[in-house]
């Protein structure tokens, strides 16, 4: 009877283990604002003709990066991305040629939105976007910086990698500090610039914009205060640009439609 009784129990253990951890799997996969996030394409194209040789050449130049939708409102959403992401300063020695590029960010149904820059802090590589018409769910700020050897997660596109409802999800622990930039032990290269940086509730702590090239398994980015004053202030700058451009539209058209003609 005792040996059932102990088999019963170890039974018992054993599946309450097992649930626990699968609880913990999907919990964590659910908590995680994949939605949120973006893959940023940039597409140069420049021609150029030789009029000696009557010739006419046309190329296309792509890069990609990773951001994530930080607020939202009735007109649109703003993208966090790395600085140099949003930097358009290669274009001058295209100066003398014809080119046009577009800059989209893909959200995870594969769908491309047109973007434009209204911030860039060159001193901490931050950038924000905004997308017109582009709804999505923002991403949550968290109110309180990660703690060392806090456990965190990152959803990029590295290398480009991503597809419809497939983003890489990595994972790591904040280091503390080198210089200005905060440390997480998370593997990066090109195509993370400018990817979120979660705890475990799923709120956003941080954001890659590099990565020591000796050793990518430890990326850089702003620190939480730099990252959210930055947020803050950038969005509410915006929406008071957007509040008044609505109000000056407002008062055209009732201009105009109580302006009585000669």
């Amino acid at each position: 009877m005792k040996t059932v009784f102990r088999l019963l129990l170890i039974i018992l253990l054993v599946l309450t283990t097992l649930s626990c951890a699968s609880y913990q799997k999907v919990k964590m996969g659910h908590i995680l604002p994949r939605n949120s996030f973006v893959k940023l394409s940039k597409l140069l194209t420049v021609s150029y003709c030789d009029p000696v040789k009557k010739l006419c050449v046309t190329k296309k130049f792509g890069s990609s990066a990773s951001g994530v939708v930080i607020k939202k409102n009735s007109k649109g959403v703003f993208i966090l991305t790395a600085g140099h992401v949003c930097s358009n300063n290669f274009l001058q020695q295209f100066k003398n040629m014809r080119h046009s590029l577009e800059f989209t960010a893909i959200d995870i149904q594969g769908n491309h939105h047109a973007v434009q820059t209204i911030s860039i802090n060159t001193r901490y590589d931050l950038c924000m976007l905004w997308s017109k018409d582009f709804i999505a769910p923002a991403a949550v700020m968290s109110q309180t910086a990660p703690v060392i050897g806090d456990k965190v997660y990152n959803l990029a596109a590295p290398a480009g990698i991503f597809s419809r409802n497939m983003i890489p999800i990595l994972e790591g622990y904040f280091s503390g500090f080198y210089g200005k930039s905060a440390i997480f032990s998370i593997m990066a290269t090109g195509g993370s610039s400018g990817s979120p940086v979660f705890n475990n509730k799923g709120q956003v702590v941080g954001m890659i914009h590099s990565v020591f090239v000796r050793f990518p398994a430890l990326a850089l980015g702003a620190q939480h205060g730099i990252l959210k004053e930055f947020v803050e202030s950038t969005v509410a700058e915006y929406e008071k640009k957007l509040f008044f451009n609505q109000v000056l539209t407002i008062l055209t058209v009732m201009t105009s439609m109580f302006t009585v003609g000669p």
